[in-house]
């Protein structure tokens, strides 16, 4: 639930999807006891009727405020109601400002052109105009709350995206030295093949068929780990489901290209190989 006073859906470019938003005649405190709902809110509790007209009884706990019946007036688009991790979808309601004064720190929001930064005085000096006792604090434009918000969660992302970058690159070169490894203790083979009649083009095959196989092995292993661990990483996740499928295509496409860029260099140094000279010095 918010306490909102007209002109507030407009400013904040909530769109009014059927009804009307507040007006002045609204917001006072004898006027019949109105109240908007958000899209979510009329998709819950009145699926299949038109929620205009209907009434609604809000209950609030810790409130002194009488239980009234209020008249819905307005369907307004759906949004956040403050913290970005917050449901979307929620099902809210608001009401006119006067009809619940109860809240003790009214929050004033303002559409503004330029540096919002540059109105702080003009705010204070309009509020001195109203009540000179009353304090003006928490000056803030939308962008800084959100990026003081996210600044925890920024660092925890960078941090992990570091860890992960690091993990591939470990990864990439445990690949390349396996094979190059690999491909050292075959020469011999690989020469007897290249001499009975195996091509180049067979020999690059053989090793990045080798390589594709060992990455994919890990990435199957790496598959089951992640399905056990995605509840450890479930809160850091941001509009991400924690087995989202287009998140896993992607790590697996990425992880299948690294292992063959690793292989390519030991691939190619195999597929060049002479084999007279190989079998004559060995």
């Amino acid at each position: 639930m918010s306490a909102v006073m007209p002109g507030f859906f407009e400013t904040l470019a909530i769109p009014l999807l059927h009804g009307h938003t507040f007006t002045e005649h609204d917001n006072l405190a004898t006027s019949p006891p109105v109240v908007i709902v958000s899209r979510a809110f009329a998709l819950k509790y009145f699926p299949n009727e038109d929620p205009l007209g209907h009434y609604l009884t809000p209950k609030f706990e810790y409130s002194t405020e009488p239980i009234l019946a209020r008249q819905i007036i307005g369907v307004v688009g759906d949004t956040l109601g403050g913290d970005p991790w917050d449901d979307p979808y929620e099902p809210r309601f608001y009401l006119p400002y006067a009809q619940n004064p109860t809240h003790q720190r009214p929050r004033i929001v303002m559409s503004v052109s330029g540096d919002p930064m540059s109105y702080q005085s003009a705010v204070r000096s309009v509020v001195q105009r109203f009540d000179a006792e009353s304090p003006v604090f928490d000056y803030e434009s939308f962008a800084d709350t959100l990026r003081q918000m996210s600044e925890q969660p920024r660092f925890e992302t960078i941090l992990l995206s570091s860890f992960a970058t690091i993990a591939l690159l470990l990864s990439a070169l445990g690949l390349y030295a396996v094979l190059s490894y690999i491909v050292a203790e075959r020469m011999r083979e690989l020469a007897l093949r290249m001499a009975f009649g195996a091509s180049r083009s067979d020999i690059l095959t053989m090793v990045l068929r080798r390589a594709l196989a060992l990455g994919v092995l890990g990435i199957l292993i790496g598959i089951f780990a992640s399905l056990l661990g995605t509840r450890l990483v479930g809160d850091l996740l941001f509009r991400v489901k924690p087995l989202d499928p287009s998140t896993f295509a992607g790590v697996t496409i990425t992880l299948l290209m690294v292992s063959i860029a690793a292989a390519l260099a030991p691939a190619v140094r195999a597929a060049s190989v002479d084999p007279m000279r190989n079998l004559h010095e060995q």
